[in-house]
């Protein structure tokens, strides 16, 4: 058996097989790059909504302590998580 045949056992070249291989890790590095790109936006989504529900339910005092009105704590809680 050839040093060549063991080489390309699976049927391809070995250059053709690494292409395919630094082909396929690149695929694979942009699939995990858009996937946690999509986390990122859920999460922070949820971050968002979560502030603005805690933001709606505030109490005067509290709010006074922050220096927002109640009108201004009600504008904001009333966006949509998606908009910053």
């Amino acid at each position: 058996m050839s040093s060549y045949y063991i080489e390309t056992m699976d049927g391809r070249h070995p250059a053709t097989a690494r292409i395919f291989d630094d082909y396929a890790a690149d695929s694979w590095n942009r699939t995990t790059q858009a996937v946690l790109k999509v986390v990122r936006a859920l999460c922070t989504w949820q971050r968002r909504a979560n502030e603005r529900q805690r933001l709606a339910r505030m109490n005067h005092h509290d709010l006074l302590d922050m220096g927002i009105t109640r009108i201004q704590a009600n504008s904001e809680a009333a966006r949509p998580f998606w908009q910053p």
